[in-house]
């Protein structure tokens, strides 16, 4: 019998601003939003509303995230750490989230990429993942785009309630660390599971959870 693997948390702090004053989850912009009266059928309401559903979903696979999405926040709407028991340290993490009616373009992923020359100075010479984030599937011209980029980057589809039913990385990031991690879906309900060499890999949720609270704290 297989033991799963429960990924320790330790979280280096973060030198970011929190993308808005007023809110930093998702329970707390919903109750900005009702105060504010911010109409759910605007953009900025859809988009804001869907990168913390991405940031709190990421949560069960070990993402500390933390929203900096706003004007001129030079393509990353989300910065932080994935937390994975194998690694000899959290892995940076920068975000672009995408809620569309429409699926992504190859640009998408080259748009992506500009995002990498804007990580954070103390990031400068580490192996930073980025991520793209959409609630449609990724198309066979953006994977293609993907695979080809230099930068390690991963696509993640993740609908509007958080259930996550696409993860999938190209080359390089499985040169800098994801060797030997997969995903599968877990339910009838897509819901995808991390395994390392064939074992699932379990973030304790709560305890990532409590860790990204402190470090928005800190901030």
């Amino acid at each position: 019998t297989s033991t799963a693997n429960v990924a320790p948390v330790e979280i280096p702090r973060l030198f970011v601003k929190p993308g808005s004053p007023n809110h930093n989850s998702l329970s707390s912009y919903l109750e900005y939003a009702k105060r504010t009266k911010l109409r759910s059928d605007r953009s900025v309401y859809i988009g804001t509303h869907y990168e913390y559903t991405a940031a709190e979903a990421l949560l069960r696979l070990g993402f500390s995230l933390i929203r900096t999405g706003q004007k001129n926040d030079a393509g990353i709407d989300l910065i932080g750490h994935w937390i994975l028991s194998f690694l000899r340290e959290p892995m940076p993490v920068i975000v672009q989230c995408k809620s569309r009616i429409k699926t992504c373009s190859p640009d998408a992923i080259r748009e992506l990429e500009g995002a990498f020359h804007s990580v954070p100075y103390e990031w400068r010479n580490k192996d930073v993942l980025g991520l793209l984030i959409s609630n449609l599937k990724a198309t066979e011209g953006l994977r293609r785009q993907m695979y080809l980029s230099p930068r390690p980057i991963a696509f993640l589809q993740i609908g509007k309630s958080g259930t996550i039913t696409q993860f999938v990385w190209n080359r390089a990031a499985t040169d800098r660390g994801l060797e030997g991690v997969g995903g599968a879906s877990r339910t009838v309900v897509a819901d995808i599971q991390l395994t390392w060499m064939g074992t699932p890999i379990f973030a304790d949720k709560a305890e990532v959870a409590r860790e990204t609270a402190r470090r928005l704290a800190d901030i």
